[in-house]
């Protein structure tokens, strides 16, 4: 029997709203993190201040010394339970 796997593309990932499964929205998608190919997977998705600036290159160009850096946060693939709309939504956690 075929195992039926949806494709979805990258870009489409890009900006899309993460939203948990009780409807608190997180932020937006920036980047993508993948695995080693050849054959690459989505890992986790990146969202947040640290993540925008990480997907410009230009991951805090102009903070100062007394400031830390942002660092995306991130979303574990495994995490998802669906996307649609424009929208990735989380499974519900047992553990938060």
């Amino acid at each position: 029997m075929k195992q039926h796997t949806n494709k979805i593309f990258l870009g489409d990932l890009m900006g899309c709203k993460i939203v948990t499964a009780e409807g608190k929205v997180l932020g937006h998608i920036h980047d993508v993190e993948i695995s080693a190919g050849p054959e690459y997977q989505v890992t986790a998705l990146l969202y947040g201040r640290g993540g925008l600036e990480n997907h410009l290159h230009m991951l805090n160009p102009f903070r100062g010394e007394q400031q830390p850096p942002a660092r995306p946060k991130s979303i574990p693939w495994r995490k998802i339970a669906s996307i649609e709309q424009h929208t990735v939504r989380l499974r519900a956690s047992k553990d938060d």
